[in-house]
């Protein structure tokens, strides 16, 4: 019926059945309307010249049908619906016609470019701004600014603030006009109580569009006093689509703005926010609020907090959450959770992890994947026990699967981010990723597509400059942790070039350049450590006077932080580096960023930077003091007024300064450094912070006086003494030991305030088997020095318990330090001191010293002879209990040639000790072969002599005794002289041969010389006469004359040579003995003491006669060198005065005791 109507020839009452008809269809079936070819029908009725009412009716219906639909949109417009309607827009047509066709407009051209186009090419904008402002006000923004006074009606204000809105989103020019319009006071006064939620919805959502990213609007908005109606509107009594609106005003207005944030927040928004986020809200308005959290979580994450919304936002990461719910809610987490550790404990704590990998997946958007991506990215980072906790939920698996399957560049970063901050310092996540086969997808993302094997080529190409800033900022960052102690990856980042590209990013000089210096010198940092190599590279690119330049106060703190800490690293243990840094002028430069104007982890850097400048330099520590760095790093060390890692770092510096330098020490004493190093020992401070301000104060302290009693002023003494109990760690325990050393060493008025302070019982837990080897080491030694001849602290280490714990580390399972530390101690407390003597024994500590004589150490030797000396001086049963446990066979090994001599030394004194005055323990060291090398020690003219006179007097003790000694000693003395006489003819027979090897020679060359001559006689002869030749035949010739001559001496030579030792040519064997005239048993002596030397001559003789016969001639005085010694033996058993003689006689070795022997034996 609607398709046969023609309008042009129907009656008035069938042109308005019809619209009523059209209007009623298109609002039950729209599709059926159009089916029905409504659409060509509406737009002849509108060009008809039909009624107002039919017209009102068409332009209902049209409205209807083009609402939200964009093909009846396009429809509509292409069977020319846009004309007609702005025609009728005009000031002649009745006011209600004017309101449909406004209306139809609005839904034509909802979300339609072409139709907007169409109706602005139709002239609809100048008409409608003339129906806005009834001919006063020109141009429509004015005109719809007055619209939203309160005089109008709540419908109007509401299209009114809603075409404002449109108008000014994302457009500066008309923003400025509008709140130039004083749309400002007019929007603010919509949103209280007293008009409608629509009005109020149109408002909110105007506030939004202005306030959004435009710091001026937010502050304008605020001063206004948008704020506070705002936050009300969030309440739950408001209807979700305004507390929606209000919810998304509030975030535009937070956004980056602290001080609207602070305004929101004293409104009391957070409550009425996070009880938006409950079950049974809308997702519209759980979205916005999300929003608006995010943004207020920048600043207020403890506050929100406590106000519960931790828990509600991660109930909104369930899977029945809508997605744009859940991306706004992990948004908000991922904002709590920056740098705010309560927050990332309360998250971890809530087991919601699970929850967040499993929206990783490839089921959810990319915008929830991206921001849970971030999420990960707060909880991981610098947090070993999140990252633990992650990788255990499956989170690795799942982001290397997003850098595979997704292809948004954000979701890919984030991803990226994520795994690296959960590989930071984790080695077992590390290798969870690689074999989750991380490694050639991000290796891939950096090559554009390309298939490349290892990742470090590609970063080196980002660094060019044809790179965007930011990509070069992260290929540096990438290739200093790809490089951080890795040597192949420093080799091959080198290899790759790229030095020279890394050089050129220190040296970029745009603001954007400020984070390429940054990356830069943290990767250069990287390269350099510890590698020789990478550190010349360094210096031949050029490099140090540009980091040097980055130092000055042109750069920012970030630039300078990672500047010290290259500088720092080149500088560290490379004496070459350490001039050149300071030739290129780093010194003067890390001073002045000392200053307190320079923020702490720029002070902490520079520091550092310094201590390893200074490292056993002494040229760069002199131009640290000459350009004023003391008093800097003393005012760092004040407490409460600096981080601790920096305090730390100031320790170290000037622990560099004062280490063997007594001129720096009074330095940094006169800068006041004292009492706040004694700060920092209390137990609120760090142990770190402790362990280095202790380390300073024992280096200040050591053979200082002035700086001793300083210290001990400013109460250094009980704070020390308190860091030595179980709650501190190790390295403090340590220094403090290593304080109290220095501090007790030899000075007794220390060692009483010490042990007042309570040092001696932790001192003495300290020695337990549980504390580290190097602690009980110092713990030990301290106990020594407190001891040390103080009858007072002696009493008290024993009554402390220490003598069963120092026992204990003489076993063999203790270091060799801590065992001869303990030697030390014992000696203190033993010495003079019968009674710690006993209860020493009584621990068991005797069969332990004696071990220590057999240790591969020679100082635990040393010590443990010592010890043992102390413990037995004056004590016959602890001298029987160390002889028992076989101390003297191993004290007589020490005495052999090979020891050094201060082992031999304190062998020496131990067996002294134990031998004086105990004649059964010196027949037990005659037994244990002492003899011998007591003899050696005696004859050797390079025995110091103190050894030497320790040696004699052990030799002359067992003499003195008889019996067993005795025999034993003059036992030695045989062997004694078997072995000089043996090695005398080995001696005499090498000589004999050598000179009767010289003598062949001799004769052979002397008949040579005498057939030469011959010749040349002979020679001469001829020519001569007959007569001269028979005159010659009658006398003897001149060479028969010398050849006679020459055999007459060499028979004289021969019988020289053959006749024995002692005789004359003359005398023959007849010369007269001294001393022939005595008594027969003294010449029997004397006759058995001549044969010492008898068999002399007689090797000679034998020698001469038969040269091949040495070794004969050898052992034949070997032989008779036997008989004599045993003659010798015989006759000083019976007359002292023949012992006397026998030994005069013999070597000069053992002329003085030989004599001692024999006189006391007398």
């Amino acid at each position: 019926m609607l398709t046969s109507l023609d309008p042009l020839q129907s009656s008035v009452d069938e042109q308005l059945e019809a619209a009523r008809s059209l209007m009623r269809l298109c609002y039950e079936e729209c599709i059926a309307a159009v089916a029905a070819g409504a659409i060509p029908l509406m737009v002849a009725l509108l060009s008809a010249g039909t009624t107002a009412g039919v017209q009102e009716n068409v332009y209902m219906a049209l409205a209807v049908l083009a609402y939200e639909n964009p093909d009846h949109q396009r429809r509509l417009a292409a069977a020319g619906a846009i004309p007609p309607l702005v025609e009728l827009l005009s000031t002649n047509t009745p006011a209600s016609v004017q309101e449909q066709a406004a209306g139809a407009l609005v839904n034509l051209n909802y979300q339609n470019p072409d139709n907007r186009r169409e109706t602005e090419a139709a002239g609809a904008l100048p008409l409608m701004v003339a129906l806005l402002s009834a001919g006063t006000t020109a141009g429509a923004i004015p005109a719809l600014v007055e619209l939203l006074s309160t005089s109008t009606p709540a419908s109007v204000q509401e299209q009114a603030a809603e075409a404002i809105g449109c108008l000014n989103h994302e457009n500066p020019d008309n923003q400025r006009e509008t709140v130039a319009a004083g749309v400002i006071p007019l929007t603010v006064a919509l949103l209280s109580t007293g008009t409608t939620a629509c009005v109020q919805a149109a408002a909110c959502r105007f506030v939004t569009v202005l306030a959004y990213g435009n710091p001026n609007h937010q502050r304008e908005l605020s001063a206004a006093g948008a704020i506070a109606p705002l936050v009300e509107l969030v309440s739950t009594n408001t209807p979700a689509s305004v507390q929606q609106q209000a919810a998304r005003a509030i975030g535009s207005l937070n956004y980056e703005n602290p001080d609207n944030q602070r305004e929101t927040v004293a409104a009391g928004a957070i409550p009425l926010m996070v009880a938006l986020l409950s079950v049974g809200i809308t997702a519209g308005v759980q979205e916005t609020v999300c929003g608006a959290l995010a943004q207020l979580a920048m600043r207020n994450k403890r506050k929100l907090a406590a106000a519960g919304a931790i828990p509600a936002l991660l109930e909104l990461l369930s899977p029945n959450t809508p997605a744009c719910v859940q991306f706004q809610a992990a948004r908000a987490i991922a904002s709590l959770n920056n740098e705010n550790p309560d927050n990332k404990l309360e998250t971890v704590a809530a087991c919601a992890l699970p929850l967040m990998v499993a929206l990783l997946s490839a089921g959810t958007t990319t915008g929830v994947q991206e921001n849970v991506c971030w999420i990960l990215v707060k909880l991981a980072d610098g947090n070993t026990y999140h990252q633990r906790k992650l990788a255990a939920a499956g989170a690795i698996p799942s982001l290397v699967e997003l850098l595979s399957t997704s292809t948004q560049a954000t979701v890919l970063e984030s991803a990226a981010i994520a795994i690296g901050l959960l590989n930071y310092g984790n080695p077992d996540n590390k290798r969870e990723t690689v074999a989750a086969g991380a490694i050639p997808l991000m290796v891939g993302l950096l090559s554009a597509g390309n298939t490349v094997v290892c990742a470090i080529p590609p970063l080196v190409d980002l660094l060019s400059t044809s790179t965007p800033a930011i990509v070069q900022e992260e290929a540096a960052r990438a290739l200093g942790w790809l490089n951080e102690a890795n040597p192949d990856s420093q080799r091959e980042t080198v290899a790759a070039g790229a030095f020279p590209l890394m050089v050129a990013l220190l040296s970029a000089g745009t603001a954007a350049g400020v984070q390429q210096n940054r990356q830069a010198a943290m990767a250069i940092a990287f390269l350099n450590d510890q590698n020789p190599d990478t550190q010349r590279e360094t210096v031949a690119a050029g490099a140090i006077p540009l980091m040097v330049a980055l130092l000055s106060a042109g750069t920012t703190a970030g630039v300078q932080e990672i500047v010290c800490r290259c500088l720092g690293v080149l500088a560290n243990g490379n004496s070459d580096l350490q001039r050149r840094l300071a030739a290129a002028g780093a010194i003067p430069r890390l001073v002045e960023l000392l200053s307190t104007s320079s923020p702490a982890s720029v002070q902490g850097q520079a520091l550092e930077a310094l201590g390893c400048l200074n490292d056993q330099n002494p040229d760069n520590q002199r131009e640290t003091v000459a350009a004023g760095a003391i008093p800097l790093m003393v005012a760092v060390l004040s407490a409460g007024t600096t981080a601790a890692c920096v305090q730390e770092s100031a320790c170290r510096a000037l622990a560099e300064l004062a280490v063997r330098n007594p001129d720096h020490q009074r330095k940094i004493s006169a800068a006041g450094a004292i009492p706040p190093l004694v700060e920092l020992l209390s137990t609120s401070t760090p142990a770190s912070v402790q362990e280095q301000a202790a380390g300073v104060i024992v280096l200040l302290n050591d053979q200082n006086p002035d700086n001793q009693r300083e210290t001990i002023a400013a109460g250094a003494i009980p704070l020390m003494v308190a860091l030595l109990s179980a709650g501190t760690t190790a390295g403090v325990q340590d220094i403090v030991c290593r304080y109290l050393v220095v501090l007790a060493e030899g000075n007794k008025y220390h060692q009483r305030k010490l042990a007042a302070a309570g040092a001696i019982p932790p001192l003495v837990e300290l020695l337990s088997t549980s504390t580290p080897a190097s602690v009980q080491l110092l713990a030990a030694g301290a106990i020594g020095s407190l001891s040390h001849e103080n009858p007072d602290n002696q009493r008290e280490t024993i009554a402390a318990g220490a003598l069963p714990l120092m026992v204990a580390l003489l076993s063999a399972g203790t270091t060799a330090g801590v065992q001869e530390t303990v030697c030390r101690v014992l000696i203190a407390l033993a010495v003079r001191n019968p009674d710690h003597q006993r209860k020493l024994a009584a621990e068991g500590a005797l069969p332990l010293l004696v071990a220590l004589l057999s240790s591969s150490t020679p100082s635990v030797q040393v010590m443990s002879a010592r010890a043992i000396r102390s413990l037995t001086n004056e004590s016959p049963d602890n001298q029987r209990a160390t002889v028992a446990a076989g101390a003297l066979p191993l004290l007589v090994d020490l005495l052999s040639a090979d020891i050094t001599a201060s082992l031999q030394m304190e062998a020496a004194e131990a067996l002294f000790t134990l031998a004086v005055n105990n004649p059964e323990n010196t027949n037990e060291l005659a037994e244990a072969d002492a003899i011998p090398l007591l003899d050696a020690l005696v004859s050797d003219v390079s025995t110091e002599p103190e050894l030497k006179h320790l040696a004699y007097f052990l030799l002359h003790t067992m003499a003195s005794l008889g019996g067993r000694s005795a025999f034993k000693l003059c036992r030695a003395q045989e062997e004694a002289e078997k072995e000089k006489a043996r090695q005398a003819a080995n001696d005499v027979a090498q000589e004999m041969i050598e000179e009767e090897e010289r003598e062949n020679a001799s004769k052979e060359a002397k008949a040579k010389s005498k057939k030469g001559k011959k010749q040349r006689q002979k020679e001469k002869k001829k020519g001569k006469d007959q007569k001269g030749q028979t005159n010659n035949e009658e006398q003897p010739s001149q060479d028969q004359v010398s050849e006679v001559e020459d055999q007459d001496a060499d028979a004289h030579l021969i019988q020289e040579q053959q006749q024995p030792a002692g005789f004359s040519a003359e005398g023959g064997g007849d010369a007269e003995e001294p001393g022939g005239s005595g008594s027969a048993t003294a010449t029997a002596a004397n006759q058995q003491a001549a044969a010492l030397t008898a068999p002399l001559g007689s090797v000679g003789s034998a020698a001469n006669s038969a040269p091949n016969n040495a070794a004969a001639a050898a052992a034949n005085v070997a032989s008779t060198a036997v008989s004599a010694s045993n003659a010798l033996h015989a006759v000083s058993t019976e007359i002292p005065t023949a012992a006397t003689t026998a030994a005069a006689s013999t070597s000069t070795s053992m002329i003085k005791p030989a004599a001692a022997i024999a006189s006391n034996t007398g």
